[in-house]
């Protein structure tokens, strides 16, 4: 049985993948990781990209998986990528959705000034008491702050650009929503052109949170591409 390890976004969990396991588990060995300092992972480093991969790369092979595939999700795709340039031995394919490319766009400086903790908790309380119940490594507030730098040095110095893309040698599949207000169609085939074996999807009825998007949807393309 092929090994899938599901990678969450920014502020998300592996609990946000709940709802999509059960259309999964009967043909794959899912796998889904916290990653430091989300959900209930009290594991510490420095938060970045960079190291965010390099962490899934150790539990790869920590766990003795000969080969896995990745599905990311919005920053997790961005983890997938730079994992598969990294260490392209160990991974057999990739699958991305909703995952953000251009960090020198407004756009980027807009989420960056979203990222507010005190703002957050006044404007949007429900969202802030889903982040609370989410999770319990530490406080929700601190996974803002942690988000605030990682995105903060992405718009300094983007790890992936399309040099890195052109250099990926193993296939690559990337995904948006067609009601995405975060991420554009136009930078996710940008992106996905630069890649040696790339290939696209779009999501119809789909914007960009994962807990608004149709698990289904979700499924049946990890079960056409992996």
């Amino acid at each position: 049985m092929k090994t899938i390890i599901f990678l969450h976004g920014a502020l998300g969990a592996a609990a946000q993948f709940d709802t999509l396991l059960p259309y999964l588990s009967p043909h794959y060995n899912c796998i889904v990781l916290d990653l430091p300092l989300h959900g209930i992972n009290k594991d510490i480093v420095t938060p970045s990209i960079e190291t965010y991969a390099d962490y899934v790369i150790h539990c790869i092979e920590q766990n003795k998986h000969q080969s896995v595939s990745l599905f990311g999700y919005s920053m997790g795709g961005y983890i997938a990528l730079l994992i598969a340039h990294r260490r392209p031995d160990l991974i057999e394919k990739v699958l991305t959705l909703a995952t953000k490319f251009e960090w020198t766009h407004p756009s980027a400086n807009k989420q960056l000034s979203m990222l507010n903790p005190t703002m957050m908790q006044e404007k949007i309380p429900s969202y802030t008491s889903y982040l609370n119940t989410l999770h319990h490594a530490i406080e929700w507030n601190e996974v803002v702050n942690n988000t605030y730098q990682i995105i903060e040095k992405l718009i300094a110095h983007p790890p992936i650009d399309h040099k890195l893309l052109s250099e990926i040698k193993i296939p690559c599949r990337l995904g948006v929503g067609d009601q995405d207000t975060m991420v554009t169609l136009q930078e996710t085939i940008d992106a996905y052109k630069q890649l040696q074996l790339g290939s696209l999807y779009v999501l119809p009825s789909t914007p960009h949170p994962l807990e608004k998007v149709n698990p289904q949807l979700i499924a049946q393309q990890c079960i056409n591409y992996f």
